[in-house]
């Protein structure tokens, strides 16, 4: 094969690994927004995945490994009749099998409010986050083997609404709590 030929074939790889990439990010949130949170461990994270969603709650809601990602789902997925995640502008770096993303993302949460409420409630609460991912290539496809919240805002991601206390102190870390330093972990 000509340099040139193995030059397109690398470059045809890589979008179609950044496209694969946006592809298993995007499955995140649709799984959630569908209520199809169970499916999430095995479409989106690595058997070995972890999501540290919030250090700073109690309980934290940092989870390794499928059982406990879908634990922790169904532990906050339960409270909300509906969520909805928007993700926005992705940088995604490939390097061989490993890869890191970065990906903006806008969600709304409407807690689950009974029989007898309005149908037509505004959102909750809506929050503004970064997720930084690091991927790997599996025989499945690209999977998450790490993700971790940040918060736009000062001391919050959230953006209008409140927090409902199994979310307090605040989901994410402080973006800007590393200012000097870039988004930190």
């Amino acid at each position: 094969m000509s340099a040139e030929l193995e030059a397109l074939a690398r470059r045809v790889r890589e979008l179609e690994d950044r496209e694969a990439i946006r592809e298993t990010l995007h499955q995140y949130s649709f799984l959630l927004d569908m209520n199809r949170w169970a499916e999430v461990p095995e479409a989106v994270f690595t058997a070995d995945g972890e999501d540290v969603h919030a250090e700073d709650t109690d309980p934290p809601m940092v989870s390794k490994g499928h059982e406990a990602l879908r634990a922790q789902f169904g532990r906050a997925m339960p409270n909300f009749e509906s969520t909805q995640h928007l993700l926005g502008n992705h940088v995604i770096e490939v390097e061989g099998d490993e890869a890191t993303a970065q990906t903006y993302s806008i969600s709304a949460h409407w807690l689950e409010q009974g029989e007898d409420a309005d149908p037509g409630h505004p959102a909750d609460f809506i929050l503004s986050l970064l997720y930084v991912d690091k991927l790997r290539r599996t025989e499945d496809g690209w999977r998450v083997y790490n993700r971790r919240l940040h918060a736009f805002g000062p001391g919050s991601s959230l953006v209008v609404g409140w927090l409902p206390g199994f979310l307090q102190p605040g989901v994410g870390v402080d973006v800007y709590g590393a200012r000097n330093g870039g988004a930190g972990g």
